[in-house]
């Protein structure tokens, strides 16, 4: 989908050069100002997919540590029975806190 959108924009700018180039009523003022306009836009564009790109890795890592964080938590509550059970029995207290 972002390719899509990547060639439909290049794909506009590149129209808009190639009518910049074909026409002979337009002035050379205004032919310069649009192929300036059209370097800026590609420009800000490719700044923009650059930061895209960075905070979709961003994300990513932090889609893999809340996967992580979930099954500690998941691994924890599993787990926590024998735990208490555990801890409970070596210092004379129950999983409930009561005195064995």
């Amino acid at each position: 989908m972002a390719d899509d959108a990547d060639e439909g924009v290049e794909g506009s700018f590149r129209r808009l050069v190639s009518v910049t180039e074909r026409s002979g009523n337009l002035r050379k003022d205004l032919k310069k100002e649009i192929l300036e306009v059209v370097s800026s836009l590609r420009h800000y564009f490719a700044q923009v997919q650059r930061n895209l790109d960075v905070k979709t890795a961003a994300n990513k890592d932090l889609e893999l540590e809340v996967k992580a964080c979930k099954e500690e938590i998941q691994w924890l509550r599993n787990n926590a029975g024998s735990f208490y059970a555990t801890s409970g029995a070596i210092s004379g207290h129950s999983a409930e806190g009561d005195k064995q």
